[in-house]
């Protein structure tokens, strides 16, 4: 229980649930192959009974519906069969602590500040929470050269990917550059990865302003709303939400 468990907390509502049959009939199945708590491990379920396994309800319904498809309309599996098992995971405040480093960033120019004006602030992007006056040192901070880098892994990311591609889901970071700065952050997203992941993880980058064309089973992004040119992406979309 709690957000500090061993993998990473995927979070949704409990609409995927409540309303579909074949869903909770999968998660039976599903139950019915492994423990709970190794079902529990190996997908990030460390929130709270309240959204406890709800990721794995979704993840695994689209799976085997997509693989049944897969399977009726060829016999050689291939890129199709890869496809419904990608896992997309956003990087900024999903994979990586963005605003823990921020927020440590604006107290040490502002050390008289709350930090609940971050981490409790009304908008979803950062600078649009600030004050005209005080959106330029909002920018100035995500958009210096080093930013990217410095973020901390969310607690249990680390473990959630390795062990989600141990057991073959086709792992993908699927991360928007940020439009302050592109040069050092697509670079530091790299880096980044390099650093925590190791060189084998490089080709698993994903970097796009409009995820809704990449094709995958899942998106996982902090964003409430993923918008972009599909109206209708592959992707079903699980909002995480961060400890």
């Amino acid at each position: 229980g709690g957000h500090a468990g061993n993998l990473i907390g995927f979070v949704v509502g409990k609409s995927l649930i409540s309303k579909n049959p074949v869903l909770r009939s999968d998660l039976y199945r599903v139950h019915s192959c492994c423990c709970s708590a190794r079902f529990e491990r190996l997908l990030g379920f460390a929130c709270g009974s309240r959204t406890k396994t709800a990721v794995g309800r979704s993840l695994f319904r689209v799976e085997r519906r997509q693989m049944a498809a897969a399977g009726a309309g060829s016999s050689g599996g291939g890129s199709d069969d890869r496809m419904v098992k990608t896992v997309l995971i956003d990087m900024d405040n999903t994979l990586v602590d963005f605003d823990s480093e921020f927020t440590k960033r604006w107290l040490k120019e502002r050390p008289g500040d709350n930090a609940e004006m971050i981490s409790k602030r009304l908008h979803f992007e950062l600078e649009q929470n600030f004050t005209e006056d005080l959106r330029p040192l909002a920018e100035k901070i995500m958009g210096t050269p080093g930013f990217y880098i410095e973020f901390a892994p969310q607690p249990g990311a680390l473990d959630a990917v390795k062990e989600m591609t141990a057991v073959g889901l086709n792992v993908m970071f699927c991360t928007a550059p940020h439009p302050l700065q592109y040069e050092s952050c697509v670079q530091e997203k790299f880096a980044w990865v390099r650093q925590h992941l190791g060189e084998q993880y490089l080709d698993r980058i994903i970097i796009t302003r409009d995820k809704t064309l990449v094709k995958g089973a899942v998106l996982i992004d902090d964003k409430p709303k993923v918008t972009g040119a599909c109206a209708t992406p592959d992707w079903t979309h699980i909002v995480f939400d961060q400890p």
